[in-house]
């Protein structure tokens, strides 16, 4: 089932062929030390952390991964995964395993990608005990002799070449509370330098590009296991299916505690790792992503002042704690109250575009691009929606041209709607087509120019013969407040409801 702009539901994109840049702020490296200033001897912890570094006492095998977020002296910025891993490279017919990929976050588009198995029996570490891997393609290996200076790796696999330096200017980080755990009836430990200083080059097409350090940071993280957040919620939706596996990767998650809500997405699918059956490696998603953080009490994304009608492009999750409840509307367009209530719990994300039909011709119409995600229910959650046909992923394009368009909906029957943009002079000189209720279309515009300030009007009304009583739909989209608000007025016979529907900015 497709549905109409009022319910915020639209289908599937592929997001290979527009991928929208994350806004990525700038994060220099630290510049302090990893032990905290000598602090972390004061931690109870039961393990050495140099000793994922230098093959001490104790049996070392696990994962080494550095995710390197580098801007480059061309401009552009940069995701540069480099990771090595064996559980047990010492073991008698092992295939260790390393991988490597370059993402241009300026230019989503460009992706390389590989991983390799290592020769049988290789190991990660020289007859010293010093943490050394090095292949014909690609090494990885600390800076010098001291274990917690800092970590060096490269490669020079086709389109993705690099070498450079990862320095633990940045204070470790201890996964799962100190850093250690039970897993799998054994013992795990896990440690993290979240923003170390980095130094190197890469190259792009061929040519060298220089690592900036003060606008350059990476992340390093050591571990025998991984530890997964349980309060995640994974989208069912939107998913990547491997061509290559057939299987599915969510692209969006929601991972919640107590008052803070993290909403992760990836800003390209094919971010997979996927290696021989064999090898005892498994699939897995590793890649950048954008993530917006909710946390109660506190301030919500406003529209950045820059970013306005007629040309607009953003990403937007609606705010159900300060939004008005749609209930009583979509109760009186027939939408079944199952439907509304699985609805009313749902995370909304929703992405606009307004351009130029013609950027050519000054005088063009506007073309009005949602694309639009419910998410947060999981699996159990989404069935009732899935069940009825509706759909849970979905754009909708239309020229913002006010011509009256003709849909059938299998939930509320036949509609007629239309949209187009208007100035705030336009909009306070509308006549009140469904009485005193549009007054509401009105308010909240204070403080904006009525001349220059637009907004997106959309006018909804129901079209199905018969004896259903008709209704109307009148709505104005626009930044209130600096936030990107929709009021709502609708009529059905003498029955009026308003609704007024905030988002936060996301990108």
């Amino acid at each position: 089932m497709r549905t109409s702009l009022f319910l915020l539901t639209v289908s599937p994109v592929t997001v290979l062929s527009g991928v929208t840049p994350p806004v990525r702020p700038l994060l220099p490296p630290d510049n302090a030390n990893l032990t905290l200033d000598g602090a972390i001897d004061l931690y109870p912890l039961n393990f050495n952390i140099s000793d994922s570094q230098h093959k001490g006492w104790t049996q070392i095998d696990g994962s080494v991964w550095i995710n390197a977020f580098i801007h480059g002296s061309n401009g552009h910025d940069y995701y540069i995964a480099s990771h090595l891993m064996s559980y047990a490279s010492d073991i008698e017919g092992s295939k260790p395993v390393y991988r490597a990929s370059v993402l241009d976050l300026t230019d989503p588009t460009i992706f390389y990608k590989y991983d390799r198995i290592a020769p049988e029996n290789t190991t990660f570490w020289t007859r010293d005990g010093d943490f050394r891997a090095n292949f014909e393609d690609y090494g990885m290996e600390t800076i010098d002799k001291n274990p917690l200076h800092g970590l060096h790796t490269y490669s020079a696999a086709e389109n993705v070449e690099f070498d450079f330096d990862f320095f633990f200017t940045s204070p470790i980080l201890l996964n799962a509370a100190l850093g250690s755990y039970q897993v799998g009836g054994g013992f795990g430990w896990e440690w993290s330098v979240p923003r170390g200083c980095t130094e190197g080059s890469f190259k792009v097409n061929g040519e060298k590009v220089d690592i900036v350090p003060e606008k350059s940071f990476a992340c390093s993280l050591n571990s025998r296991d991984s530890v997964v957040p349980i309060n995640l919620t994974a989208s069912t939706t939107n998913v990547w299916v491997s061509p290559d596996t057939g299987l599915e990767y969510p692209q969006e998650w929601i991972i919640q505690w107590e008052d803070t809500e993290l909403l992760v997405s990836s800003p390209r699918p094919d971010q997979v790792i996927e290696a021989d059956d064999d090898t005892g490696f498994p699939s897995q998603f590793s890649g950048y992503v954008n993530v917006v953080a909710t946390k109660a009490g506190h301030n919500a994304m406003t529209v950045p002042t820059d970013l306005a009608l007629p040309n607009f492009d953003a990403v937007f999750i609606q705010n159900n704690q300060e939004s008005d409840s749609q209930d009583p509307i979509q109760a009186l367009q027939g939408v079944p109250y199952a439907i509304r209530k699985v609805i009313s719990i749902a995370k909304i994300k929703i992405h606009i575009i307004v351009e130029p039909v013609d950027p050519s011709n000054a005088s063009s119409n506007y073309r009005f691009k949602l694309t639009s995600s419910v998410m947060g229910l999981g699996i159990i959650g989404a069935a009732p929606l899935r069940a009825v046909g509706f759909q849970t992923d979905n754009t909708d394009v239309r020229v913002m041209d006010g011509v009256e368009q003709e849909k059938d909906e299998p939930m509320i029957g036949k509609t007629k709607s239309r949209i187009w943009m208007s100035t705030l002079e336009e909009l306070m000189k509308e006549p009140n087509s469904i009485g005193d209720v549009a007054e509401f279309l009105k308010q909240g515009w204070e403080g904006y120019d009525e001349k220059t300030s637009k907004v997106v009007r959309i006018s909804i009304k129901s079209a199905g013969a018969g004896s259903a009583e008709a209704w109307q739909n009148e709505q104005a989209w626009g930044v209130q407040k600096g936030r990107w608000t929709a009021r709502v007025a609708f009529r059905k016979g003498s029955v009026s409801e308003t609704a007024r529907i905030l988002y936060d900015y996301v990108a």
